[in-house]
C-alpha cells in the first residue's frame, strides 16, 4: 500500500504518509461471506407473498364464482307478503258494509224504541205518582203505582207502543242505511216455486231445526226457570210485533238486501255469514242456537227460489208456534201449558227425523264457493269482528243476569246459566273456522266475473 501524493510504502496501520503527511483512505473491510455448505452461502428466504387470498406459486386461487359463473351466494330472502286477491278486497268490502248496514238498521231501531219507551212510561207514571202521594205516603204510593202497572190494560198500552215504536225505528233505520246499502250491487237469485210438498217439507225441517235449538239454548232454564220479564212482554201488540213484524222486517235485512250482495261470492259463505249473523243479532244465547240453524236454512230456501215471501211464511210459522203459549195461556189458563209442550214435542220430532231425511237430498247441499282465501275475508272484516265483540258481551252479561236472578231460589245450582252462554261464545268463534275448512274453489271455467262496481276499494 503506498501514499497516492508522494508514494511512500505504506503500513497497514497508517492513517497519514509518514513522508509528506497526507491522509490515507482505507477501503472499506468486505462483508464476511454468508455460511454455507462446501463454500456455497444458503439461498435467503423468499419475499413475503401479499396480503389476500392464498394461492399456489404466488397466484391466488380462483372464487367459487369464476369457477361457476352461475353461482349466486345463498341470502335469506325476507318472508314474501301474500297478495290479496281482487275477489277476496270485494269480497271483504261488500260483507264488512253488509254488516255496517245491518248494524245501523239495528242501532236505530233500538234507539227509538227506547226512546219512545221512556218517554211514554214517564209521561203515564208520573201522573200516576202526582195522584197518589196527595193522599198516601211514599211508600203507599209506591204499592198502588205498581199495581197500576201489572194492570193488563197498562200492559196493553205499552204493548201498542212499543208495536208503533218497531215498526217506526225499523222504517228510519231502513231510510237511513240507504247509503250503505246502495255501494255493494245487488243480484238476486233466480226465482223459482215450491210445490205445496215441498214447502210442509222444509216446514217440518224447519220446525225439527226450531226444536233442537231451543234445547241446546234453553235446556237449564227448563231445569231451572228464572222469573218471567215484564208483563207488557207478553200482551197481544207485543205478540204480533214477534208474529209479523219480526219475519218481515228480519227476511228482509238478513235473507232479501244481505244475500242478495253476498250471493256472487259463493253460497256456502253466504250461508254461513248470514245464518250467524241472524243468530248474534238476538244477542242472548237462549235464541243463538235456533236463529242460526233457521237462518241456515232460510237462507238455503231463498237462494233456491229467489223469493222472499217462503221465507217470511216459515218465519211466521216458527215465531207464531212460540207464541201459542202466551196466547194459549191468555184464554184458557195455565193449562194450555201441558197441550203446548206435547205440541212442541211432536213438531220437534218430525222435524229432526225431516233433518235425517234432507241430508240426502242435492236440494240442501251448498255448492263451493269460489276462492278459500276469499271465503276467510267475510269473516275477518271489521265489521263482523265488532258484531262478535259485542254479542259475546251481551250473552255473558245476559248469562250473569240469569244467574245472579236464581242465586236467591236455586243457590249454587244457578250457575248452570252461564253454560249456554259458554257454549255460545265457542260456537261464535268455531263455527266459521269449521264450516269453511274444506271449502274448494269452483273451476276456473264456472267463475263468474267479479262486477266491477265490487273490484274497487274504497
Amino acid at each position: 500500500m503506498f501514499c497516492p501524493n508522494c508514494g511512500f510504502g505504506l503500513a497497514p496501520e497508517n492513517n497519514f504518509c509518514p513522508n509528506c503527511g497526507c491522509p490515507v483512505e482505507k477501503a472499506a473491510p468486505e462483508a464476511p461471506a454468508r455460511p454455507g455448505y462446501n463454500g456455497v452461502p444458503y439461498p435467503t428466504k423468499a419475499p413475503a407473498q401479499p396480503e389476500g387470498r392464498p394461492g399456489y406459486n404466488g397466484v391466488p386461487y380462483p372464487t367459487k364464482a369464476q369457477v361457476y359463473p352461475l353461482y349466486q351466494p345463498a341470502v335469506p330472502a325476507p318472508p314474501a307478503k301474500p297478495e290479496k286477491s281482487p275477489e277476496a278486497k270485494a269480497m271483504r268490502r261488500a260483507y264488512n258494509l253488509g254488516t255496517l248496514w245491518s248494524a245501523v238498521i239495528f242501532l236505530v231501531q233500538s234507539t227509538v224504541v227506547s226512546v219512545v219507551l221512556f218517554v211514554a212510561l214517564m209521561l203515564m207514571i208520573i201522573p200516576l205518582v202526582a195522584g197518589f202521594s196527595y193522599s198516601s205516603g211514599i211508600f203507599d204510593t209506591v204499592q198502588r203505582v205498581l199495581e197500576a202497572i201489572s194492570d193488563p190494560r197498562f200492559s196493553t198500552v205499552v204493548g201498542i207502543i212499543y208495536a208503533a215504536a218497531y215498526a217506526g225505528g225499523m222504517g228510519l233505520g231502513f231510510l237511513i242505511s240507504k247509503t250503505i246499502r246502495k255501494r255493494v250491487e245487488a243480484k238476486a237469485p233466480e226465482r223459482q216455486s215450491l210445490a205445496a210438498g215441498q214447502f210442509v217439507f222444509i216446514a217440518l225441517v224447519a220446525f225439527g231445526l226450531w226444536g233442537v235449538g231451543v234445547i241446546i239454548g234453553n235446556w237449564t232454564e227448563l231445569l231451572l226457570p228464572i222469573p218471567n220479564g215484564a208483563g207488557f212482554m207478553n200482551s197481544i201488540p207485543m205478540l204480533l210485533v214477534a208474529m209479523v213484524g219480526a219475519p218481515i222486517f228480519e227476511e228482509l235485512i238478513f235473507r232479501k238486501f244481505l244475500i242478495d250482495r253476498l250471493l256472487p261470492f259463493g253460497e256456502k259463505a253466504a250461508v254461513i255469514f248470514t245464518a250467524l249473523l241472524f243468530g248474534m243479532a238476538h244477542m242472548n244465547a237462549g235464541q243463538f242456537f235456533l236463529a242460526f240453524l233457521l237462518g241456515l236454512l232460510f237462507a238455503l230456501v231463498y237462494i233456491r227460489t229467489g223469493k222472499i215471501i217462503y221465507t217470511m211464511a216459515l218465519h211466521f210459522m216458527i215465531n207464531t208456534t212460540a207464541s201459542l203459549d202466551a196466547i194459549g195461556c191468555m184464554i184458557f189458563g195455565d193449562v194450555f201449558d201441558t197441550v203446548w209442550i206435547i205440541l212442541i214435542l211432536a213438531l220437534t220430532a218430525a222435524g229432526v227425523a225431516a233433518c235425517f231425511a234432507a241430508r240426502k237430498l242435492d236440494y240442501f247441499r251448498l255448492a263451493p264457493n269460489r276462492e278459500p282465501e276469499a271465503n276467510w275475508a267475510a269473516f275477518r272484516g271489521w265489521g263482523f269482528i265488532l258484531v262478535k265483540i259485542l254479542t259475546v258481551v251481551s250473552v255473558i252479561g245476559m248469562g250473569l243476569v240469569s244467574v245472579l236472578t236464581g242465586i236467591p231460589e236455586y243457590g249454587a245450582a244457578a250457575l248452570l246459566h252461564l253454560l249456554p252462554a259458554a257454549l255460545a261464545v265457542v260456537a261464535i268463534f268455531l263455527i266459521p273456522a269449521k264450516a269453511l275448512k274444506k271449502c274448494e274453489p269452483l273451476p276456473t271455467e264456472e267463475a263468474e266475473d267479479i262486477p266491477e262496481a265490487e273490484k274497487s276499494e274504497e
